[in-house]
């Protein structure tokens, strides 16, 4: 019996935007004696996986995972989970996972807790490794606003400091103009 030490995925995608709809679009190399059986987010609203045999497990009926969903919601925490089992190489050459195997995504390597991996602990052809990451989907559309609202104020800020003083100037002409009125009466007064 050969141990499977690190699994690879490729590919993954691992953040996602309000309102955009769950892919899934990790893989494996074609030489590796594993492969995906489905890869799936979870929140507190429900869930959805990239196996229809797997999402028959949420709904409404007794005993369902909650609610299928399709779209990511703000302010929503979603938890990614990935299911691998050996494939016809890693049964041919009798491979075997256990929890000791080790996870790279994207090329990092998840630090995943003991208590969040499960193998088949009679074969050990499964493995699912449970809270691999957390992931809040992004608010795009506020972040743009914010952005136009900000390059707004800098260009009224910058616009203070070009030294246009034509506001000034017609408030120190009308002052003039008031103190020569007064001069005006003043001496007009004096005189008579």
């Amino acid at each position: 019996m050969k141990r499977i030490d690190t699994i690879e995925i490729n590919g993954a995608t691992l953040s996602f935007k309000v309102g955009e709809k769950p892919s899934f679009t990790a893989s494996t190399s074609k030489e590796v004696p594993y492969s995906i059986d489905h890869e799936g987010w979870d929140s507190s609203l429900g869930g959805i996986t990239s196996s229809s045999y797997w999402n028959k497990r949420y709904g409404s009926q007794n005993g369902s995972w909650g609610n299928l969903m399709d779209s990511f919601k703000a302010n929503t925490k979603y938890v990614y989970h990935i299911y691998l089992k050996l494939n016809d190489k890693g049964y041919n050459e009798n491979y075997y996972f256990d929890k000791n195997t080790k996870l790279i995504i994207n090329g990092k390597t998840i630090p995943v807790p003991l208590e969040s991996i499960n193998v088949d602990e009679l074969k050990g052809d499964t493995i699912w490794y449970s809270n691999v990451l957390e992931m809040a989907p992004e608010l795009q559309n506020i972040k743009t606003e914010v952005l136009q609202e900000t390059k707004k104020a800098n260009t009224k800020k910058q616009k203070i400091k070009t030294g246009d003083t034509t506001n000034s100037m017609i408030f120190m002409g009308l002052i003039g103009l008031s103190l020569l009125g007064v001069y005006n009466i003043i001496m007009k007064n004096y005189i008579h």
